[in-house]
This record gives C-alpha cells, structure tokens and sequence, in this order.
C-alpha cells in the first residue's frame, strides 16, 4: 500500500458523500467524470454518471428534499474506497415515519479522482419514487475489473471465508470466526405477527441460521470475487456475484425452481490473529426476491 493512499481515499469518498448532500453534483471541483462507470444496484442502473448516476440522483433528491447520507464506516486502501452510509428522510418528505436506509458504496479510484461508483442497498422506497427505474437490470451491474487478489493475511481469511460459503461449509465460516464474532445481514428482515426478526447479532447464532439456510434453499449456491478492498489494518471488503437456483422454499419466499444473480458486498473485520471479529453483509434482497418470482414486500 502506497504510504498515505488510504487517507487520500478516506478524503476523496468523504468529500463526494459531503457534495453528495449538498446537492453539489456537478460544475468545477467534480470528483467523477461524467464518463466514469456507474451503477446503482437496487435501481437497475448501470452506465456512466453524468448521463445515469447524477440524473438518477437528482430525481432522487427532488423526490426526497430532505434526503440526507450519513457515513458510518470507510474502508480504503491505494485504489479504492467503500463506505457504509444511512439514507435518512424525515416525515416531512411525505413518508409517516421517515425513512433510514443503510446502503454501501464502493469507489474505484485514479489519484484523488473517482473511475468507479457503485451502490448497493435493498430496493424500497426510495426507488419507487423515480419512475422508470424499478426493473432488475443487469445483474453484472455492480462487478468491476480491479483487485481481487489477497494483499494481506486478513484478506485472505476472508477469502477463506467466502470459499468456505460457496463450498456450502457453514461450520468452516464459524472456524475462522472468533467466539464472540458479530453478523450482520442488513437487509435480511422477517416479519412476524408480532415483531420482525433483524439479521443482526452473533455469527454462531443468526449468523448460522441464515447462511445454513441459503445453502439450504440453493444447493447450486455460486460465489464468484470480484474485488477487494483491504486497508491492512483488518478491515476487508469484498465484492461478489451470487447466484443459485432454488430447490426449497427460502424464508418467506415459496420455491418455483427460479435462479437469481445479485451482487453481495461482504465487510470483515479481522484481528491480528486471523480471527474473523465481524461479518456485514450488503445486497439488495428485495431485488433478489423479485428475481425468484416473489413482487410483494418479504
């Protein structure tokens, strides 16, 4: 890793997100070339910014004047970024309750200027309000052709990690995993009659649950890397395609032999022992679900 690269990054992914809310998408100083490779998972948009990104955005902010994203987290290294954020929206954008939609961003960067956007989040709200948009697109949208190699013993963990899910090893995930290790699934919600079940909680219990139970629901269950970003510190993205067919029903989803292709985002964090501390996983569920045949809310 270049030295300084990685807080160069932490800037440059701070500073779009900053013009980002407000509403400062074009004119001098833009961090993305209107030629720069965009695409916006839950919408079914992929092509450049300055003809889709920045047009899909403003549409979204007109929809949604209050519309804020807030950063949680930055993973860098020398050639990219990727940053956890919360879409928030007061009732006052004509929504009873707000909204608070968590999302991932992923960067491809060239020096201080942005060669890559693409966005990742669980299609709802925010996607119905722009017309023309709500379609399954591409389910290539969010791959990218840059690192997918280890650049550190973290890394490689998550790798471990991942091949363990696409050889359907449930129990080799929890071996690379600390006792204690957090999981997050964010999209992943159940609805009950009398409250709604979160992905959120410790890898040896939700954690399990949910992945046995994709590995379950699709025996062919694929896993192809298509990028990492490593900080080497810990703190590891990886990009993947997902794909399956399924044979079982699928939590509330009913089996009709349908296949799916979703990108899923993957974030680890890793102590020095090579111990998975915590797993966040970031995909658009709802369009996945579509995919499988299922149009209403799961």
């Amino acid at each position: 890793m270049t030295p300084g690269a990685s807080e160069a990054a932490v800037g440059t992914a701070a500073a779009f997100f900053k013009r980002l809310n407000g509403r400062d998408l074009a004119g001098p100083g833009t961090l993305a070339a209107d030629e720069t490779p965009t695409s916006v998972v839950p919408a079914g948009l992929c092509g450049c910014w300055g003809s889709d990104g920045r047009p899909y955005l403003d549409a979204l902010f007109a929809a949604f004047p209050n519309l804020q994203l807030a950063v949680s987290s930055i993973v860098a290294d020398d050639h990219g970024a990727v940053v956890e954020a919360v879409a928030r929206t007061p009732a006052a954008d004509g929504l009873a309750n707000g909204l608070a939609v968590p999302q991932a961003w992923i960067f491809d960067l060239a020096g201080e200027q942005i060669s890559g956007v693409r966005a990742i989040w669980s299609r709802g709200p925010l996607e119905a309000a722009v017309p023309g948009r709500l379609d399954d697109g591409d389910p290539n949208a969010a791959q990218r052709s840059g690192q997918t190699a280890p650049r550190s013993a973290q890394a490689q963990t998550a790798l471990d990690f991942l091949a363990c899910l696409g050889a359907h090893d449930v129990d080799g995930m929890i071996d690379r995993c600390d006792d204690m290790a957090s999981f997050n699934d964010v999209a992943f919600r159940l609805h009950g009659r009398q409250r709604t079940l979160s992905g959120s909680g410790k890898m040896r219990g939700i954690g399990k649950v949910i992945l046995t139970a994709l590995v379950d629901a699709f025996p062919d269950l694929g896993l192809a890397v298509t990028g990492i970003t490593d900080d080497g510190a810990g703190a590891v993205a990886v990009e993947t395609m997902v794909n399956g067919t399924q044979a079982k029903p699928w939590w509330s989803v009913h089996s009709a032999g349908r296949s799916f292709a979703s990108p899923y985002l993957f974030l680890f964090k890793i102590d020095g022992e090579q111990k998975i501390q915590s797993v966040t996983i970031y995909s658009d569920r709802a369009g996945q679900n579509r995919q499988l045949g299922l149009t209403e809310p799961a």
